[in-house]
């Protein structure tokens, strides 16, 4: 059998979307996590150390526009199947996103504008911070085992 350009492949199943985007979490805070010692190197009066954290918060911020793209493209059906709720979830989601693009936009343009040096180390910190909380968030309403399911009927549905 012969596979041509338009043969595309079958769905992901709820678990691999959760699989894939969790994963795909641990990279961004893998990179979040290199903040820590760019923003020590900041405050020990290093002279590349304002540039160097401003090229990290461009790089994230696409990385991050990326991302959200990949959930989008991946997470967003998986919620409107999910359950009788899926599509206000999904609604929800593409929501968050929009406002944190907004937000996203905003705090990486301060943070290349930033001459203060203090300043600079305060808003990378509040920048990781809440990332980590919106991706925690995130995990504990659209990622959980108990939404993105392979089986849509409860194992104990029947008494098993």
């Amino acid at each position: 059998m012969t596979h041509d350009a338009t043969t595309r492949a079958a769905p992901l199943l709820p678990s691999e979307v959760r699989a894939r985007l969790v994963e795909a979490h641990g990279a961004i805070r893998e990179r979040l996590g290199r903040a820590g010692t760019l923003v020590a190197w900041l405050r020990e009066g290093h002279a590349a150390a304002p540039s160097t954290l401003k090229t990290w918060a461009e790089d994230l911020h696409g990385l991050l526009v990326s991302h959200m793209e990949r959930e989008e493209a991946l997470l967003l059906p998986a919620l409107r199947e999910a359950d009788g709720f899926g599509p206000t979830r999904a609604e929800a989601l593409q929501a968050e996103h929009e406002e944190q693009r907004r937000g996203l936009q905003r705090v990486i343009a301060a943070i290349v504008a930033e001459s203060d040096v203090a300043l600079l180390a305060d808003r990378i910190e509040l920048l990781v911070e809440r990332v980590r909380r919106d991706m925690d968030e995130e995990e504990a309403l659209y990622l959980s085992p108990k939404l993105l399911k392979d089986d849509l009927v409860p194992a104990d549905y029947f008494g098993g």
